[in-house]
């Protein structure tokens, strides 16, 4: 049971995270609307594979949308996703998804289709990959359950690492989630949720028996 002052310190963070998550979001859209606003060719910017110009866009990918209906598409899962990784994964939030940016770029400009590649879709299957493939990593109560969440809300995003369609960067689909698996395993034993207090529990006889092992000694005399 938690205390009132841990209440509202756990209350705190949270508006921190939904803060940090809300200013990434904000960054995004703000770009969009000086490019549209503006009427500017940014999409020039994106990663252009194994061109030394398109290794900027490694930085600026995720910042850069063809139009709104490409952003709003990205925004939603963005947020929720951002935040569940700041929420439950505090220590290392932000550097899992500066990992899944840089690494899921740079993949794309070494081995994508030579065409400009934008968009934060790369950083929404990034993330959804690394809070699902945690929960198999670390094997504990909490993070499964996340795990099951993810993939219950985001489990048809799996169709999008397949060249279905080619004005999609499919590439930065994959080499986004790809990020993900490899962020999850790289930190599978850094922020482990506390166990549950009946988790720790140990039975009082028998401790290191198995069920049957119970039995047959309850039985022997």
């Amino acid at each position: 049971m938690q205390t009132p002052e841990q209440v509202v310190q756990e209350k705190n963070r949270f508006i921190n995270r939904l803060i940090i998550a809300l200013v990434y979001l904000a960054i995004i859209w703000t770009v969009h609307m000086i490019k549209r606003g503006l009427n500017l060719d940014w999409d020039q910017w994106g990663v252009l594979p194994r061109t030394e110009r398109g290794a900027w866009g490694i930085l600026f990918m995720p910042f850069l949308h063809r139009d709104f209906a490409h952003l709003i598409s990205n925004s939603a899962p963005l947020f929720v996703l951002f935040l569940s990784t700041l929420q439950f994964y505090p220590r290392i939030g932000i550097r899992v998804l500066l990992g899944v940016q840089l690494m899921g770029g740079g993949l794309v400009w070494a081995f994508a289709r030579p065409s400009f590649h934008i968009g934060a879709s790369g950083v929404v299957y990034g993330l959804g990959a690394f809070l699902f493939f945690s929960g198999w990593f670390r094997r504990d109560t909490k993070s499964m359950a996340i795990a099951c969440i993810v993939a219950f809300l985001y489990g048809c995003m799996v169709w999008g690492v397949l060249p279905t369609q080619p004005d999609i960067s499919w590439e930065g689909h994959l080499f986004g989630a790809f990020s993900g698996v490899l962020m999850a395993y790289l930190h599978r034993n850094v922020d482990r949720p506390k166990p549950y207090s009946w988790e720790e529990e140990e039975p009082a006889e028998f401790p290191n028996q198995t069920y049957w092992e119970q039995e047959k000694d309850e039985y022997r005399d």
